[in-house]
């Protein structure tokens, strides 16, 4: 098992980590590894451990950008809302 964290003034912000499922991928050679939030990710372990932990790294969403993207879709319901009203009721 391998975990990454990071940390901001000695606080953890983020972790993933995962295991070696001992699955092979026929395609690159690769060995798979399961993640902990569910997806693989497919590393060469004669690579090393810094590369598996970048590639563990990027599967991770920022969560400033979810926060954007959940913003939208609130912005984009709340027009859509508006927009059915004053269909039904005229503007207010």
């Amino acid at each position: 098992m391998i975990s990454v964290s990071i940390f901001i003034n000695n606080n953890p912000i983020l972790t993933r980590s995962a295991v070696n499922s001992g699955r092979i991928d026929h395609e690159t050679g690769g060995t798979k590894y399961d993640l902990d939030d569910g997806s693989v990710v497919i590393h060469d372990p004669s690579k090393g451990a810094t590369k598996l932990a970048i590639k563990m790294l990027e599967t991770i969403k920022d969560p400033g950008q979810i926060d954007r993207d959940f913003q939208s879709k609130c912005d984009a319901r709340e027009e859509l809302i508006d927009r059915m009203f004053e269909e039904d009721y005229g503007k207010q």
